[in-house]
């Protein structure tokens, strides 16, 4: 049986996405962590290995994972409109602080040695919020000595400078022959297995076919299928314990 989260007024909706638009500093990774936490973790709207499926997803299209999480979410609890408003909340405090930032930085206000000091102390914590989040997120994703393995390979070969295009196919692949048997017959896929692909045909409806393509500029292409088009990626969600 497949497990939906209990549905929330538009209003409660927007809230909590706008609390995680307040809360989004540190970029993707801490943002991705805190989402998981309250909404798998917590509330457990998906089960943890959907979600994994569901980042690996939205980490090969173009745009923020953060943000397209949000409208995947807001999607799921209440059609194109929960995905619109959690999207828009999301977004809403980065935008409005931009814009504020952008006026000081016009009025000359950012040159005063004051927000310069401000602003290496702003980095420095944002780094230890990185750190952490990469540490959460990690520990259920690296779930067995292969894919440690194939995630310690991955951050040598982005040292040395190859594309993410590169290394995100190599990757599936090498996953995907480490669960061969020596029989030659396939074992289940696992939570690892690269971006939902190899996963049964699942559909993701119709309803995907207009959130989260306005919003967030890099974030169009969330879910830039036609109408009553099928995308078949393990995207349903599963029942969670």
């Amino acid at each position: 049986m497949d497990h939906y989260p209990r549905p929330e007024s538009y209003a409660r909706l927007f809230r909590r996405f706008l609390h995680f638009g307040l809360l989004a500093w540190g970029g993707p990774v801490p943002q991705i962590a805190m989402i998981r936490q309250e909404l798998v973790d917590r509330e457990h709207w998906v089960s943890p290995a959907q979600f994994n499926k569901v980042l690996a997803v939205y980490q090969v299209l173009p745009g923020p994972e953060a943000h397209e999480l949000c409208v995947y979410f807001g999607m799921l609890n209440r059609g194109r409109w929960g995905g619109f408003l959690a999207g828009l909340g999301f977004m809403l405090p980065g935008l409005i602080l931009m814009f504020a930032l952008s006026w000081l930085y016009a009025a000359d206000g950012l040159h005063l040695p004051f927000f310069t000091v401000v602003f290496f102390g702003c980095k420095a914590a944002v780094a230890a919020l990185i750190v952490r989040a990469v540490h959460r997120l990690s520990q259920p994703a690296l779930s067995d000595r292969w894919l440690w393995a194939i995630a310690l390979a991955g951050a040598a070969s982005s040292w040395l400078g190859a594309h993410f295009l590169v290394i995100l196919p190599l990757a599936g692949l090498a996953y995907v022959l480490s669960r061969r048997e020596p029989g030659g017959s396939d074992q289940p896929a696992g939570p690892g297995n690269f971006c939902g692909f190899l996963d049964p045909a699942v559909p993701l409806a119709r309803q995907n076919s207009l959130a989260g393509g306005g919003f967030g500029g890099r974030g169009a292409g969330v879910a830039l299928f036609p109408d009553n088009s099928v995308m078949n990626v393990g995207l349903k969600p599963e029942k969670c314990n």
